[in-house]
């Protein structure tokens, strides 16, 4: 994934220190993200951010990863 064709990154995870470590290190290759602590929140943010990528956990609580990549590709969304 090159920052040129690829700058915003939405981190998804419910650990707030690797949310946050994740989302810094990203930002210092010079993308711009934002993060949600899970599923639920990241379809909102996903919404009103627009990422061209997004990383998640698997595990988290009220709507974990596979159920949250299931609900893009239900929406019919390409991110990756």
């Amino acid at each position: 994934m090159s920052s040129q064709s690829m700058n915003k990154v939405l981190v998804v995870d419910d650990d707030e220190d690797q949310c946050r470590l994740l989302a810094e290190a990203l930002a210092g290759q010079g993308y711009v993200t934002c993060t949600a602590a899970d599923g639920i929140y990241a379809l909102q943010q996903i919404d009103a951010f627009r990422p061209d990528a997004i990383i998640t956990d698997l595990n988290m609580p009220r709507m974990d990863g596979l159920e949250l990549m299931a609900e893009i590709k239900r929406r019919e969304m390409t991110t990756p």
